[in-house]
């Protein structure tokens, strides 16, 4: 028998920052900036909300191989994957799931600061404990933006990277996955090259300390998309 999970049950929020940042030079993407806010602490702010906007504490669990004295300054816990050599964000959400509890996750990557606040109620509204609820934006499935059980996909995850794959759509191809739809692409744009950055209206996204990782001028502590 299936049961969903109630809306008034908490969660634990895994926001996944452990990649190369490739394609922007090297940059730690979690640690860019938006309106003055750090991309890692945006998404906690909108999808694991303070007993202020909440009425649990949703735990939160950081996913970063890089830079943990930054991370760990956001007073949550620093993950490191349990492989080595980057082997992608499966390796990060298996790192976390080890740290996980009974509660559910929701799992969101670092270069999404714009998801939706709904998206946790959304996913959590359809999910049970045998399937992996996975965000729609209206024109493709965004497969690292899901919610699952621990305790029913942490062995088969491990399993799957014993083999060497790495693919999220390759392991979650033969599970059973419920398509939540949102319809607002916009708001699951990544950002994965510069001109990611400036995007919306024009707006200049400032980067953080931590933008000479991505060859700028190391004399200037921000640099913008201009």
């Amino acid at each position: 028998m299936n049961t969903r999970l109630p809306l008034t049950l908490p969660y634990t929020l895994i926001v996944l920052c452990g990649g190369q940042g490739s394609r922007l030079g090297g940059a730690d993407k979690g640690l860019l900036s938006v309106d003055g806010q750090v991309f890692v602490q945006r998404l906690i702010d909108r999808l694991a909300p303070p007993m202020a906007r909440s009425p649990y504490n949703h735990r939160v669990l950081i996913s970063a191989n890089r830079h943990h004295d930054q991370y760990s300054a956001f007073g949550y816990p620093v993950i490191a994957d349990i492989r080595e050599g980057f082997q992608g964000p499966l390796a990060g959400i298996e790192a976390c799931l080890q740290h996980a509890g009974k509660e559910p996750v929701l799992i969101v990557p670092a270069d999404m600061p714009d998801l939706p606040e709904d998206l946790p109620q959304r996913l959590f509204e359809r999910l049970d404990r045998d399937s992996i609820a996975v965000a729609h934006d209206g024109k493709q499935a965004q497969v690292l933006c899901l919610a699952m059980y621990p305790e029913t996909w942490r062995a088969s995850l491990s399993t799957f990277l014993d083999t060497g794959r790495r693919g999220v759509n390759r392991w979650l191809s033969d599970k059973p996955i419920i398509q939540v739809r949102f319809d607002d692409v916009a708001k699951f744009s990544n950002i994965n090259e510069k001109s990611d950055l400036c995007r919306q209206n024009g707006q200049i996204i400032r980067m953080d300390a931590l933008a000479a990782l991505i060859g700028y001028d190391q004399r200037h502590e921000h640099q913008s998309c201009q």
